[in-house]
This record gives C-alpha cells, structure tokens and sequence, in this order.
C-alpha cells in the first residue's frame, strides 16, 4: 500500500512540474510574439538609427537597415538630431522584424506613408545596410553632399582632428551578381 502511495505521490508530482514548464515555454512564446507584433508609439530617438519608447516601461529600438553615427562619433550628433526631426511629436508606426542580440527590436518605422530609413538615408545621416533601395538613396545623398557627406561637413571634420565619416564598400548580392558600392 505504502508503494502504491509512493507511485501515486511521484506521479501527480511529474504532472504538477510538467504542467509548470509548459506554461512558462507558453509564455515565453507569448512575450516573444507580443514583442514582433506591430505597433504605434510616440518615440524618443538616442541615437542616429537607436530609440526608445516614450511608455513608462520603455522599449529599445533600431531603424532596420542603416547604420548612422552615435552621438559620440563624428556627425552622430547631427544624425540623432536629423532623426528627431523627422519623428518627433508625432505618432510612428513600428514593424518589428526582430529582436538583436541586445534585446533591441530590429523594426520598420513609419510616419504617415514617409519611411524613417530613407529619410535618414536622403538627408545624409546614415548608411544603408544590405537593401538595394536603401543602397540607391545613399549614393543620391552622396552624389549631392547631403548630411555627412556635405563638403563644408568634411572640412570640418577634418579641420578638428575627427575622422571622416567612414565611406563603406559592401558586398551587396543581386541576382548572384556581386556589386561593390561605395
């Protein structure tokens, strides 16, 4: 009898546990989810391509697709505040893609119809990152020395000591075609 208890107490004992780790896989799932599900948000922008969700518990979050000066890199200043303009006080639409390896969430932003990245990319305060329309726009800011890539930018520049911003060559794969952009 007192084996049959033992088996009885073990048994309900494996349920319970199981039980308990299913529901907190459930809800990991759940909050991972949640956190790629679209959204609007009135934003705080900390740096040229990072910001923050104005909400008490506030979310991190990078513009998918460039890559801009922090604030304490050359220009990064100048890029946070071109990307302030462009969102601040109004009501953004976020498209998380996913989460980074910091806990950010890699989305799309948009104001009305305008896309974030490319407005930053237009103005010159941003390099694109692997997408050819993003790609396009960058050489256009380029091609008119727009933002970073002004001339009266680079004297400055270079007349403080700070490094140009940096001009990167990518590898981009088109119809396995291999393109160098600069």
């Amino acid at each position: 009898m007192q084996i049959f208890a033992v088996i009885i107490g073990a048994a309900i004992m494996a349920a319970v546990i199981n039980a308990h780790i299913a529901r907190r896989e459930t809800t990991r799932r759940d909050a991972a989810k949640a956190a790629l599900q679209p959204f609007y948000a009135t934003l705080i922008a900390t740096g040229g391509g990072s910001l923050r969700t104005a909400e008490s518990v506030s979310r991190r979050i990078v513009l998918m697709g460039i890559d801009a000066p922090a604030p304490g890199q050359p220009g990064g200043r100048q890029a946070r505040d071109t990307l302030r303009s462009i969102i601040e006080g109004r009501r953004v639409a976020v498209r998380p893609v996913r989460i980074d390896g910091a806990g950010r969430i890699v989305a799309t932003l948009t104001v009305g119809q305008a896309d974030v990245a490319s407005a930053m990319l237009r103005k010159g305060f941003a390099t694109a990152v692997g997408s050819l329309p993003y790609l396009k726009i960058e050489q256009a800011a380029r091609r008119n020395h727009t933002g970073l890539w002004s001339t009266e930018y680079m004297k400055n520049t270079e007349a403080s000591g700070r490094t140009k911003p940096r001009a990167p060559t990518r590898a981009l794969r088109t119809k396995g075609v291999s393109q160098h952009l600069i």
